[in-house]
C-alpha cells in the first residue's frame, strides 16, 4: 500500500543545534525536516506545518522533553502524531509508565544511537520509507 505523493515532514526538536543539524540532514533526501530548539518554537511549528512525526530529546533545556510532551497531547489533533524519544540510558526503565501516558511509540537511547536506526524508525512510524518520486514504496 503506497502513500500519497506528498512527503512526510518531521520535527525534531533539540536544545543542540549539532544534533538536529546532523539528524535532520540524515533524513533530508527522503523527509522535509523542521527543527526546534525549544519547547515553545516546536509548538510554534507544530502549528505551522503539518508535523507527521516528532521527535524530541527528553534532556531539552531549558525546559524538558515530557512539558513538551504534555504540551503535544494536551492538543486533540495531534493526538495521533508519532512521538520519538531520545532518553539518556539511566532514564530507560523509569520512564516507560510516562512514555505510555503520553503514547510515546518510540524511544532511542542516546548513548546507543546510529543514524541508520534513527532513520528506520522514523521510516516505521511514518508508515514510510521515503519519497515516491525516489521510486521507494
Amino acid at each position: 500500500m503506497a502513500k500519497s505523493l506528498t512527503t512526510s515532514t518531521i520535527l525534531i526538536v533539540d536544545s543542540d543545534v549539532l544534533t538536529t543539524k546532523i539528524l535532520g540532514e540524515f533524513l533530508l533526501p527522503d523527509y522535509e525536516v523542521v527543527t526546534s530548539r525549544t519547547a515553545q518554537a516546536a509548538v510554534n511549528a507544530m502549528d505551522q506545518f503539518k508535523i507527521d512525526c516528532v521527535v524530541c530529546e527528553f534532556a531539552l533545556r531549558p525546559n524538558n522533553g515530557m512539558e513538551l510532551l504534555h504540551e503535544i497531547r494536551s492538543y486533540p489533533e495531534w493526538l495521533h502524531i508519532p512521538l520519538l524519544l531520545i532518553v539518556p540510558w539511566d532514564l530507560a526503565q523509569v520512564g516507560n509508565e510516562q512514555w505510555q501516558r503520553y503514547n510515546v511509540q518510540a524511544t532511542i537511547y542516546k548513548t546507543d544511537m546510529n543514524l541508520k536506526d534513527f532513520k528506520a524508525e522514523i521510516d516505521r512510524l511514518t508508515g514510510f520509507g521515503g519519497r515516491l518520486d525516489q521510486g521507494v514504496l
